[in-house]
């Protein structure tokens, strides 16, 4: 399984487009941890066959109409393994990932996404933010030169 995941891109599309036209053909999955929501629209018109979860963040206060929610737990596809996904912000994880790690642990997941922190980061026990790379795929739509990581 192979995920694109989005954060913080603030209405930049121009950068998820450029990662959209490199790998849509091979992902299963699009995540967009949300700030701004509303770049989600881009996915349906580009790419309206590959999933998609969108999540709001905290500069999404007004969006509607985008089927985004504050955090979403799923299954990595057939690998038995689950996923928790967030923005961030309500979890504190400027302040660090204790609160985001309880939500992930009683989510039974086994990695977690968040965004928010505009900061390139990845810790112990499969928690891991946006701006660097993570299970499958990931994208930060912040850095026109994006990260990849097959696992």
């Amino acid at each position: 399984m192979k995920i694109l995941v989005f954060s913080d891109s603030h209405n930049d599309t121009r950068l998820i487009k450029k990662a959209l036209d490199i790998h849509m053909a091979t992902t299963d999955l699009i995540i967009h941890l949300g700030d701004c929501v509303s770049d989600t629209e881009i996915f349906n018109s580009v790419c309206p066959v590959i999933a998609n979860i969108n999540l709001l963040g905290n500069c999404d206060y007004f969006s509607s109409g985008f089927n985004a929610r504050t955090d979403a737990s799923f299954a990595l596809g057939n690998s038995g393994l689950r996923a928790f996904a967030c923005h961030g912000h309500a979890f504190g994880v400027k302040n660090g990932t204790d609160i985001l790690y309880a939500k992930a642990k009683l989510e039974k997941a086994s990695v977690a996404f968040y965004g928010h922190t505009h900061i390139a980061h990845i810790t112990g026990g499969g928690f891991i933010d946006t701006q660097s790379f993570m299970y499958q795929l990931t994208i930060n739509a912040r850095d026109e030169t994006g990260w990849t990581h097959e696992h």
